[in-house]
């Protein structure tokens, strides 16, 4: 049997950037919210894509994602992107095309 991987140097947190924002405000709260991860030896990331933000303002949600990923990278934090879980199910319904479409 092959020995299983040691992950252990993987410290890691969830977290949701802020929308909502200036570019400044943003960068602000993000140095200092990544500042404490640098303080705890956090070095993962992970957070959820939230498709209603990105409903309300593609592009400004896009602006929010890609400073929140770029801001991590300088500080040699990995990120990782959760698209969907199904975590909030409440009444399942097989996906239509349109759902399909507004996903992709």
């Amino acid at each position: 049997m092959k020995p299983l991987k040691d992950y252990a140097f993987v410290r890691g947190v969830c977290h949701n950037p802020v929308t909502g924002l200036s570019v400044r405000e943003l960068e602000e709260r993000l140095n200092r919210e990544l500042g404490y991860c640098l303080k705890l030896n956090i070095n993962s990331i992970r957070f959820w894509l939230v498709q209603e933000e990105y409903d309300r303002d593609p592009a400004g949600y896009m602006g929010v994602i890609e400073t929140f990923i770029s801001m991590c990278r300088e500080r040699n934090i990995t990120v990782m992107p959760i698209i969907w879980n199904g975590n909030f199910i409440t009444d399942f319904t097989e996906p239509d095309d349109p759902w399909y479409e507004r996903a992709r």
